[in-house]
């Protein structure tokens, strides 16, 4: 009987304490599901204000675009408004600096530094090069040559049946660098990739791992963890 009481005893306090710990354990489960809908809320609004401002600014403002290829930087252009162009008369500084990974450095004063794969424009079948059509791959060719010029000079002659010198003088009065004219190349590339395209595009990219974009707001930031879907419709909005 002794005994009976006892177990009856321990199994009545277990109860009390099991209940006592699960009234305490919901109440912290409830209020870390607060604080989680909170910071949900809060992240929500932060992506919305994030996406309104590429669809604001993306266009409109100034970039950096780079083309980087085995973790090299090889070309590249700044971009204002998307329609004016600067190519860079050197490529070594844009280098150099990601090299060292400071991309502070190589934005600058510009609102947004893409860095882009060769395979971002695979859809890409040619593009024109001083009023003469260029496939991709022999434009892509020419940005891993020494003299992108004179191989330019030379295709462009042959398909077309004109004297060398006078399409080399052409590239010449309007690009003094190897440099310039390659990001000439590249920009006429990256300009066919972006035609008709938004802000969404590059999203879409830099989730396919094909670009990298600085700074990395919050939606860069969140891309991998949300379904497409909620980007497409946030960029709609």
């Amino acid at each position: 009987m002794v005994g009976f009481i006892i177990v009856l005893a321990v199994l009545v306090a277990l109860i009390i304490l099991t209940a006592i710990f699960a009234r305490h354990f919901f109440k912290v489960v409830a209020g870390l599901w607060g604080v989680l809908f909170i910071v949900v809320i809060i992240l929500g609004v932060f992506l919305y204000l994030d996406i309104q401002d590429l669809n604001k600014n993306f266009e409109k403002g100034s970039k950096i675009i780079l083309l980087k290829q085995n973790d090299q930087i090889i070309s590249g252009f700044r971009l204002e408004d998307n329609k004016k162009s600067t190519f860079f008369r050197s490529i070594d500084e844009y280098g150099n600096a990601y090299q060292a990974k400071n991309y502070a450095k190589l934005k600058g004063d510009a609102y947004k530094l893409l860095i882009a794969e060769k395979e971002l424009f695979k859809e890409v079948d040619y593009v024109d090069v001083i009023n003469y059509p260029v496939d991709r791959e022999t434009l892509f060719a020419y940005l891993n040559e020494q003299q992108p010029r004179k191989k330019a000079a030379q295709y462009v002659a042959e398909e077309n049946g004109i004297p060398e010198e006078l399409v080399m003088d052409q590239i010449k009065k309007e690009f003094s660098t190897e440099d310039e004219f390659k990001g000439y190349l590249f920009a006429k590339i990256v300009g066919k990739a972006l035609e008709g395209k938004g802000p969404n595009y590059v999203v879409r990219a830099y989730k396919a791992g094909l670009v990298e974009v600085y700074p990395e707001t919050i939606t860069f930031t969140v891309i991998d963890f949300l379904p497409q879907w909620i980007f497409d419709k946030l960029f709609e909005a």
